[in-house]
C-alpha cells in the first residue's frame, strides 16, 4: 500500500478490505505487479488486479496449478542456466576480460555452482570484491570447501542454505526423505530405477522404469 501512496492510518484491518482497496487503486492504471516467492495460490489471489491493464508476474517454488485453472495464468517453468547463459552472467558481474582470461576456471566455477543463478551470483560477488584473486583461486575454494560453505551469507535472502531450506520446507515428508537420500548420489543425474533402489521402494508407475 505504501507504493500506492496510502497512508498507514488508511489501510483497513482485514485482508478482504485491504484487497478491495488495493484493487480500487489499481483500476484504470497500467502497472507491472511482481509477486516474488509466493507461498501458494491463497497468498497471490488477494493481490490480483480486478480489471485489465495490469500484468502480474508471480514466482513460486510451487506449480500454482489452481491459478492456471481458475485465473488463466500462463505457467513458465524455469530450468538451470545453460552454460553460455552462466558464462554471460559471470561476465556481466566480473567483466568479460576476466572470464576470457581463465576459461578453465570459469568452467569449474559454473560446474561447482551447478548452473544455479543464485550460486553463480554469489560466486561472482566473491570474485568482484577480490579483483586481484585469480579465478582459479575461487574455483579452488569452491572445490576444497564444504558443498555450501562458500555461499554462507548474513542475509537470509542471499544465503544459499536458507534459500534451499525454503524449498525443502515446502516438500511433503516422503518427498523430503527422498531429497535427503538423493544427496548421497554423487552425480548430477539419477535414473528412476536408481532412485527407487536408493529409497528401498518398488519401481512402479514410472515411465522410465
Amino acid at each position: 500500500m505504501d507504493a500506492l501512496g496510502v497512508p498507514a492510518q488508511r489501510i483497513p484491518a482485514t485482508v478482504d478490505e485491504q484487497a478491495s482497496l488495493y484493487r480500487s487503486l489499481l483500476a484504470g492504471k497500467r502497472l507491472l505487479v511482481v509477486l516474488d516467492n509466493a507461498r501458494d495460490v491463497a497468498q497471490i489471489r488477494p493481490l490480483l488486479p480486478g480489471s485489465g491493464g495490469c500484468v502480474v508476474v508471480a514466482t513460486s517454488r510451487r506449480q500454482l496449478t489452481a491459478l492456471v485453472a481458475t485465473e488463466g495464468a500462463h505457467p513458465l517453468t524455469l530450468d538451470l542456466l545453460t552454460w553460455p547463459q552462466a558464462r554471460y552472467l559471470l561476465a556481466a558481474r566480473i567483466g568479460g576480460h576476466r572470464v576470457a582470461a581463465e576459461p578453465e576456471a570459469i568452467d569449474e566455477i559454473i560446474e561447482r555452482c551447478a548452473r544455479l543463478p543464485l550460486a553463480l551470483a554469489l560466486a561472482a560477488a566473491r570474485a568482484a570484491t577480490r579483483p586481484h584473486l585469480p579465478l582459479s583461486g575461487l574455483a579452488a575454494e569452491l572445490r576444497d570447501a564444504g558443498a555450501l560453505d562458500p555461499f554462507d551469507r548474513d542475509d537470509p535472502a542471499t544465503d544459499l542454505r536458507a534459500v534451499f531450506s525454503w524449498s525443502y520446507g515446502a516438500l511433503s515428508p516422503d518427498a523430503a526423505h527422498m531429497f535427503r537420500l538423493l544427496g548421497l548420489h554423487r552425480g548430477p543425474d539419477i535414473t528412476a530405477e536408481a532412485a527407487a533402489s536408493l529409497a528401498g521402494l518398488p519401481c512402479h508407475g514410472y515411465a522410465r522404469c
